[in-house]
């Protein structure tokens, strides 16, 4: 028996009124980032069909363009889909957190925290992918530029 308490005890932390007001401040600052990140996700939307439209009318009035027109809203909506999952994780914390604090349901804290973990897990995984990309620009210009120079010289 005493071994199942001690067990008990060893999983479970408990928080102080100040910490749990820190939560549920952090789940309406993170309620507030996701309502405009959700904002600026329909903007994107809206603005990659716009580019695709006008896009396309520049293109049929014979200005040729580097690439297809459509790909200008591809790139926008790509984006939109990127930025839209971790909104979407720091939406459901914060809707959960808040939930779980109001009616002092561990389960639903539980679940809040893991839609935080998978908020940052994306954002680091972006944030990896995003300085690989940089470091390889900086050697491929490093690279074409010492080319340019040798031939120049």
């Amino acid at each position: 028996m005493k071994k199942q308490t001690h067990q008990a005890q060893e999983n479970s932390i408990l928080l102080s009124q100040k910490a749990i007001g820190f939560i549920y401040q952090a789940s309406q600052w993170s309620k507030f980032i996701a309502i405009v990140g959700f904002i600026v996700i329909g903007f994107l939307v809206l603005a990659g069909l716009f580019a695709g439209i006008a896009a396309s009318y520049i293109s049929d009035n014979h200005v040729s363009l580097p690439f297809p027109p459509f790909w200008i809203s591809f790139i926008y909506l790509l984006v939109a889909l990127i930025f839209f999952f971790p909104i979407y994780y720091l939406y459901s914390f914060s809707s959960k957190a808040h939930a779980a604090i109001s009616t002092q349901n561990g389960v639903s804290m539980d679940e809040a925290f893991k839609n935080l973990k998978a908020h940052y897990k994306f954002i680091s995984i972006f944030f990896i992918i995003t300085l690989c990309l940089n470091i390889i620009g900086v050697i491929i210009t490093f690279t074409k530029g010492s080319m340019l120079l040798q031939s120049i010289m």
